[in-house]
């Protein structure tokens, strides 16, 4: 495999000399004596070199390391250390990120280093995404299969319409608002039914004195009945009326005869 880095920039280094310091960056893999660096940066404390280093690797249980040194006349000095297990890497996918660097022996700080690091199969373009689609589907499933679960249990929620459906029973007393109806039933028997005792009455209640007089309304025992003629069926003419009262008084006569 062959490891793809970046080093891109650097924030809030050390001082190393007065007020200023002359930063690069070593480079090496593994346990190996190789390295590569960068170039020096004079008098910066935000230094930006934006170069580009490809190592070979074998195995991905081994880091990078790297090491911000500050340029002297003399001698060298160390400024700050980061090392990166290669096994956090996914292979074939680019990883742009900041890094906070260790500080040296005796340094104050060791400040922020901005990385683009690519692990990649032999031969295959720098600096360019190529994840299996395996990778890439693996997320994806779960996220687009979740939706429709979470899409399909709304209707659910269509169940307080069911209860929105329900007050309809409130038409219920409808019924009992056309119940009362029934209340004009009780208005025709009494219509009829007083006519019907006097119409089919014709046997005269004892006591009566006079013949074809009836009792117009019954009294307690021992009290008088009052009498007068015979009901007047309704719709018969005053012609009829007439002989009817006297086929009633003939009647009646016969009656007391014997």
């Amino acid at each position: 495999m062959q490891l793809n880095v970046r080093v891109i920039e650097a924030f809030d280094i050390a001082k190393m000399d007065i007020n200023k310091s002359d930063p690069y960056i070593t480079l090496s893999v593994g346990g190996s004596n190789s390295s590569q660096k960068t170039r020096v940066i004079k008098n910066c404390m935000q230094p930006k070199w934006n170069q580009d280093f490809q190592f070979m690797v074998s195995s991905q249980q081994t880091s990078l390391r790297l090491v911000m040194r500050d340029q002297d006349v003399v001698k060298d000095d160390n400024m700050a250390t980061l090392e990166i297990q290669l096994a956090s890497l996914v292979v074939g996918m680019v990883l742009d990120q900041w890094y906070d660097m260790t500080p040296a022996p005796g340094i104050k700080k060791g400040g922020r280093l901005h990385l683009v690091l690519h692990l990649a199969m032999p031969g295959a373009p720098p600096f360019v995404n190529s994840v299996q689609p395996q990778m890439q589907g693996y997320p994806q499933q779960p996220m687009q299969g979740y939706p429709p679960q979470q899409q399909g249990y709304p209707p659910q929620q269509g169940y307080p319409q069911q209860q929105q459906g329900y007050p309809q029973q409130q038409g219920y007393p409808q019924q009992q608002q056309r119940y009362p109806p029934q209340q004009g039933y009780p208005g025709a028997p009494p219509q009829q039914y007083p006519g019907a005792p006097q119409q089919g009455y014709m046997p005269p209640p004892p006591g009566m004195v006079a013949p074809g007089m009836y009792p117009t309304q019954y009294a307690p025992p021992g009290m008088p009945l009052a009498l007068g003629p015979p009901p007047r069926p309704p719709g018969m003419s005053d012609k009829d009326y007439k002989k009817l009262c006297k086929a009633q008084k003939k009647a009646m006569k016969k009656m007391y005869k014997h």
